[in-house]
């Protein structure tokens, strides 16, 4: 140990404990600022097409905006389009 109190936690899920652990090492591979800048990159592109309704909505487009980020978030990653779970109605 180097002394610092730094570390890092790996929490990874899968359909078995190899399954689980291979995510797991995979997530850890890359450095935290390449995840971080992949994932950013990711989130952009996957708004690319999304319009913008500030102009013709009453509150600037964020129902919409929020909307396409709900669904966004419960895309399956393995099967694009299709959902993961269930998306709870208000």
């Amino acid at each position: 140990m180097d002394g610092s109190d730094e570390f890092t936690l790996g929490l990874a899920f899968g359909t078995s404990l190899h399954n689980s652990i291979s995510t797991l090492f995979q997530s850890l591979n890359l450095p935290f600022e390449q995840q971080k800048q992949q994932y950013n990159e990711q989130w952009k592109r996957s708004r690319n097409g999304i319009h913008s309704l500030e102009n013709v909505s009453h509150d600037d487009g964020k129902l919409y905006q929020n909307s396409v980020s709900l669904l966004l978030a419960h895309e399956d990653k393995t099967y694009p389009l299709q959902t993961q779970s269930p998306i709870p109605n208000p």
